[in-house]
């Protein structure tokens, strides 16, 4: 393998080499989880995914539960589908919480206070079902625990990784929360190296090949349990080296894709975030580590960054504002840019430089 090869068998594990004709929850689980704090562009790394995506689609796969949006893997939210998010709960909700340990302390969140706050927080999804935000807040004001966005925010996140509360469906525009045991059937517990192993094994189905450091950060495991995982698999995973790094694969992976053209991705697709031990093979300048230019989605070439992008609403529909690094030729962006407005359901017109 050389990086060409490296990033198009990425592009193909991933589904970016190519829609398929499955529903969102499916898109999810054949990557284990999507990073999803920005929910709209979030939404998009989904659909575009599948064929004739769209934001109403995926909608209405996380309004059903089939998809949830929760804080797992690591200290930020990503979708999962209904089935996996028990198991990856138990293995890593663990390890986030000791993570946000010293913010807890910080913010002055104890024990006592957490306790106050789920018994509060279970009883009124048990009454009233699925509530926003803004009424957890008063809900728990109510309770004397009076919370800012922060400490409300680090609380929520204690309820999702403790496995009660996850995400119910949007009220409009206002995200609400459900409790899980609602929204998720009873599922068998998973030893813990069953549990790593599985991971692993997902992780390299979607994303490899990777090195172990991006399986160990993306899951917030220790590389020993990644390690020890890739011992485990045996001959159903395989590694090359790579400029001069280890990548593992799956065995049965898919082949490389051909050559993708151009493609609009967010910024926290997981093309671009699973990765932080390789992330310089699909991002050779860095580009997306520079969070001061005006936009949060990035143009990738053959799966390399190649510029970023952003939207604008104007009367008629969308204009999407390409920026590139390098030369584009405004008819590779067509197709790119009109699938978006299919997944907004509006017009969508190009905008370069």
């Amino acid at each position: 393998m050389d990086v060409r090869d490296v990033l198009r068998r990425r592009l193909a594990a991933n589904g970016l080499g190519g829609p398929a004709s499955v529903p969102p929850e499916q898109v999810v689980s054949s990557l284990l989880a999507v990073q999803s704090q920005d929910v709209q562009p979030s939404a998009w790394s989904v659909a575009q995914r599948t064929v004739d995506g769209t934001e109403a689609a995926v909608e209405r796969a996380r309004a059903d539960g089939r998809l949830l949006r929760t804080h797992v893997l690591r200290t930020t939210w990503h979708d999962v589908a209904r089935e996996d998010l028990r198991w990856l709960l138990r293995l890593t909700g663990p390890r986030v919480l000791a993570a946000t340990r010293g913010v807890r302390r910080e913010l002055g969140l104890d024990d006592e206070l957490l306790g106050t706050a789920r018994r509060a927080v279970e009883a009124a999804l048990t009454a009233r079902g699925a509530l926003p935000r803004a009424e957890l807040r008063t809900l728990l004001a109510a309770e004397g625990l009076e919370l800012d966005g922060r400490a409300l925010g680090h609380v929520l996140m204690h309820l999702e990784l403790t496995g009660l509360v996850c995400s119910g469906p949007r009220q409009g525009a206002r995200q609400t929360s459900a409790l899980l045991d609602e929204r998720v059937p009873p599922a068998p517990e998973l030893d813990h190296p069953t549990a790593v192993a599985e991971l692993v094994r997902r992780f390299l189905a979607g994303h490899g090949p990777a090195a172990v450091q991006d399986l160990a950060w993306w899951s917030s495991l220790l590389v020993s349990d990644v390690r020890a995982a890739l011992a485990a698999l045996g001959d159903a995973v395989v590694s090359d080296v790579v400029d001069g790094l280890e990548l593992w694969s799956a065995a049965d992976g898919p082949p490389a894709c051909g050559d993708t053209g151009v493609l609009l991705v967010q910024l926290y697709d997981e093309h671009l975030v699973a990765f932080t031990g390789s992330k310089h093979l699909v991002d050779r300048g860095r580009a997306t580590s520079d969070r001061t230019r005006p936009y949060t989605g990035v143009v990738l070439r053959d799966g390399v960054v190649a510029g970023s992008w952003g939207r604008r609403a104007v009367r008629q529909g969308v204009t999407v504002h390409v920026v590139p690094t390098s030369p584009l030729d405004p008819a590779e962006l067509a197709g790119p840019v009109e699938a978006y407005g299919r997944f907004l359901g509006v017009p969508a017109e190009l905008e370069l430089g």
